[in-house]
């Protein structure tokens, strides 16, 4: 995993949860069932958040989402160390789909394009996602990963 000795993640705590509902509606994210439990936060070296992660984990699948990085630290490598840590956390006992509008940022992580999902994909995609449909894909991660 990459290592950035002035970043932390960790468990979010509730205090962090204002932050993470201001970006999430900000960002356009999943903003679905928020609960603390379900986020992995970034800091920086003076604590301060600068991003989030979470996944869910349904019966049949997981789902990690609503990956959020400050404007500001952008492009220093904090999306990248967020989803490799919670990839690292999934147990890939089941699938792993994600909906985005940035495939080619997935596909470096092993996800394809994929036009079969389960349901609960979809009604994210009808009730969740604000940008047009045609800018969204669904992808799954490769099983030989």
């Amino acid at each position: 995993m990459d290592r950035n000795p002035e970043i932390t993640i960790t468990k979010a705590k509730p205090s962090d949860l204002p932050y993470i509902k201001e970006k999430i509606e900000k960002y356009w994210l999943d903003g679905r069932n928020i609960s603390v439990e379900q986020f992995f936060v970034a800091r920086n070296k003076e604590g301060k958040l600068i991003g989030f992660v979470r996944y869910f984990d349904f019966p049949t699948f997981y789902e990690p989402c609503s990956l959020g990085v400050d404007y500001y630290w952008r492009g220093k490598g904090i999306s990248i160390m967020l989803f490799k840590y919670v990839m690292s956390i999934i147990n890939k006992d089941k699938p792993v789909y994600i909906v985005t509008h940035i495939p080619e940022y997935f596909e470096r992580y092993g996800f394809e394009y994929t036009n079969n999902y389960p349901s609960e994909i979809e009604e994210k995609i009808q009730t969740v996602c604000r940008l047009d449909r045609s800018k969204l894909h669904v992808m799954s991660l490769r099983k030989n990963r």
